[in-house]
This record gives structure tokens, sequence and C-alpha cells, in this order.
């Protein structure tokens, strides 16, 4: 299934969705000019964007999510998330994965 980008202005809606198919939900500010990337997870990847514009690039395209919008990254799908604005940008990110265990 190809990545999405949708509007959708019932954020809690969409937390209380993502927590009962039992994924980590995590609030998050992407800090002006901050960039990750990631080779893909084993499981599909959401970022809700609350205040700003991301940018995402996937090996299928470019997505611009902006406040009000979210964006499912498919499970295996290398990406990268930026914040090239010179504001942060809060977000809600739900994935499948512990973070500080991979991270660590």
């Amino acid at each position: 299934m190809d990545a999405i980008r949708k509007r959708h202005n019932w954020p809690d809606e969409l937390v209380e969705n993502w927590k009962t198919q039992g994924l980590h939900v995590e609030p998050w500010t992407a800090k002006p000019g901050e960039s990750w990337s990631d080779e893909g997870h084993d499981g599909d990847e959401f970022i809700y964007v609350l205040t700003g514009q991301l940018v995402v690039k996937l090996t299928t395209g470019v997505l611009l999510p902006s406040g009000g919008e979210y964006v499912r990254i498919p499970r295996n799908t290398p990406h990268t998330v930026s914040n090239p604005a010179a504001v942060p940008v809060d977000i809600i990110w739900a994935h499948d994965y512990d973070y500080a265990r991979v991270s660590s």
C-alpha cells in the first residue's frame, strides 16, 4: 500500500484508533532544521502534523503534510522526515516499535 497524506480534523480520534491497533503514540516537536532518516520498519508509521509543515521524502516521492494532516509511511519504506522551517513543528508520532530500544 502506498504512502498517504490525508486531512483529519480530529487527532484524538486518530490517536485512540492507533492505540487500539497497539501502536506507540508520542508527541514530538521537530526543531527548525531537524531531519531524521530510517531504512524502514516492520510496521506502518504515522505522523500527524499539529502545527507547521514537514517534508516527508519516500522512495515514491515527497509529501508535504501540514497542520491537520497525517502521513502513513508503509512498512519497510525508506524515508526522511525534515523540518526546513525556522519554527518548530508539533506532531503526533505513531509506530509499532519501541523507539527507546532501537535508538540505544
